[in-house]
């Protein structure tokens, strides 16, 4: 998953690596300008108006370069693959009914457990 352009949540106007950037300790990101303003009226986040504490800086990448994005492409396959090994690696049970009347786990890879 990738995004191109992020809005500030108070002027909507996009983010970029132009204007100074700011996150609030609740997550939502703004211009500085953006957010000085509005924290000088009320001492809340603008999004959500969690009480504010403090601001770290955000530094933000330019996302549109074609290699980082066939970069991002190629690692977000090799995660989904990973993913996919650790699925087939997980072995599956399913309940059987032994010769005793008990019901026992079966794994694929030939043990079995009484339940």
């Amino acid at each position: 998953m990738s995004f191109e352009h992020f809005n500030c949540g108070i002027c909507l106007d996009f983010l970029s690596a132009c204007k100074l950037t700011l996150a609030t300790n609740c997550g939502h990101v703004f211009h500085k300008e953006c957010l000085e303003q509005s924290l000088a009226i009320n001492p809340k986040c603008p999004s959500c108006r969690q009480a504010f504490s403090k601001a770290r800086k955000v530094i933000l990448l330019a996302a549109s370069n074609p290699e980082l994005q066939a970069e991002l492409k190629r690692l977000e396959k090799l995660l989904e693959a990973n993913e996919n090994l650790k699925a087939k690696k997980t072995p599956s049970a399913t309940l059987v009914k032994n010769e005793n009347g008990d019901y026992i786990r079966s794994r694929n890879f030939g043990q079995a457990f009484l339940i």
